[in-house]
């Protein structure tokens, strides 16, 4: 593995700072990674799955238009009761 020589101080300090040997540190940056990237996973299963889950409502013609009045009425109750 090539490392820089400031990824390889940073590691040094890390790992002093933590009394964990290099094998230990990288086995945990590992296994961060590793959920990180599941989650990564998810979230894009998640929106892929969600996709077009408003598809045959009848009361949403527009997803935009939608957005834009819900905005709308939430400005209107900020200015009923002064907090704009």
């Amino acid at each position: 593995m090539n490392l820089t020589d400031e990824q390889k101080k940073q590691i040094d300090e890390i790992r002093k700072r933590n009394h964990i040997s290099l094998a230990q540190l990288i086995r945990e940056a590992v296994d961060k990674y590793l959920v990180e990237k599941k989650q990564r996973l998810s979230l894009k299963e998640a929106l892929e799955i969600s996709a077009g889950a408003w598809e045959h409502r009848k009361d949403i013609k527009s997803g935009s238009k939608y957005t834009r009045k819900i905005r709308r009425e939430a400005e209107e109750r900020l200015k009923r009761y002064g907090q704009e």
